[in-house]
């Protein structure tokens, strides 16, 4: 009952598995709505696609109210970069990316003289795999141990990947948080997306990784230096994670 009707600032509620989270912030939802506050102004952000669209779902047949948002956190951050894409940035498809990184492939063979050139599907997966875990370190090259059987594989087509994103104007699916972060920065339509939310709800914040979270929270800090009315966070976590730029 707490949790739902917390009002004052900002909240984490610490819960295990099947105790009722997700009925817990679909009723605080309910509650703020009935206490006057507008659906348009509340955005509920989890970590998977499948969880946002069932708990849209559940919110609709238990209330039966339209407006609110419901969201993954890298749904929110392709709104806030195509909110005014002026540069025309483009998030990387997967047939492009496989073909990228099949082609660095084919180059790092023939310049070591050998006679294979060509990655299947399963070297192309764990090569796409190894890049999303040094995104996720931090995307540092320095004290990163690389899960991949070879190294200098990895450090050569990492590079060589990373260019052409920038040369060809896309990014990348790891890469939208921080972009997302820098919009807010630097945008005003972006700015302005995000003022609308006054309060903002998010679940399984566990889930992400160590920079999502980081970056996740410096977002927040900057949703409540721009937001029109200062937001009021609700995180509900498994287990405590702190972010850089929220406290409690």
């Amino acid at each position: 009952e707490r949790s739902v009707s917390h009002r004052g600032g900002p909240a984490l509620c610490i819960a295990g598995p099947g105790s009722g989270k997700t009925r817990v912030i679909l009723s605080r939802v309910c509650r703020l709505i009935d206490q006057g506050v507008r659906p348009e102004s509340v955005l509920v952000v989890t970590f998977a696609k499948a969880a946002a669209r069932q708990m849209e779902q559940r919110f609709s047949e238990m209330s039966g109210i339209r407006g609110v948002t419901f969201s993954t956190i890298h749904s929110l951050c392709y709104s806030i970069i195509n909110a005014d894409n002026s540069e025309g940035t483009r998030l990387l498809p997967d047939a492009v990316k496989k073909r990228v990184l099949q082609n660095s492939y084919g180059r790092y063979c023939r310049d070591r003289g050998r006679e294979e050139n060509r990655a299947n599907d399963t070297m192309l997966r764990e090569i796409s795999m190894e890049i999303s875990r040094f995104k996720s370190f931090g995307g540092r090259k320095k004290d990163y141990e690389t899960h991949f059987t070879d190294s200098d594989l990895f450090f050569y087509i990492l590079p060589e990947f990373e260019n052409y994103l920038l040369k060809n104007h896309y990014y990348d699916f790891d890469d939208m948080t921080d972009m997302a972060e820098r919009s807010l920065r630097s945008n005003g339509k972006a700015k302005r997306l995000v003022a609308k939310f006054s309060y903002i709800l998010t679940d399984e914040f566990q889930d992400t990784s160590q920079a999502i979270s980081f970056a996740w929270g410096m977002m927040i800090s900057l949703f409540i230096r721009l937001g029109a009315h200062r937001p009021r966070f609700f995180l509900y976590s498994k287990k405590y994670i702190r972010s850089a730029g929220f406290s409690f």
